[in-house]
């Protein structure tokens, strides 16, 4: 699996995270316990359902820019 060519769907700022520790795009819904506030913060897409966070990432089948991941990405979202 090429992380570049994958997206995480959370609820969560942690997911994001994840995502970027290993080099993939991320998507968050607001279905958890995060506030959208917090969830827009981290600086990736965030959307309202499940439903939309799926569409959302399927529609998102080029490769990452080097804003989105990398070093920089991963300390822009808590990394080390």
């Amino acid at each position: 699996m090429d992380p570049e060519r994958s997206v995480v769907i959370g609820d969560a700022v942690d997911d994001a995270v994840a995502a970027a520790h290993v080099g993939a795009r991320a998507v968050l819904y607001t279905g958890g316990s995060h506030s959208r506030d917090s969830l827009e913060a981290v600086g990736v897409p965030v959307v309202d359902t499940l439903a939309e966070a799926v569409a959302l990432a399927e529609s998102m089948d080029c490769p990452m820019d080097d804003s989105m991941h990398g070093p920089r990405a991963a300390g822009r979202l808590g990394g080390e």
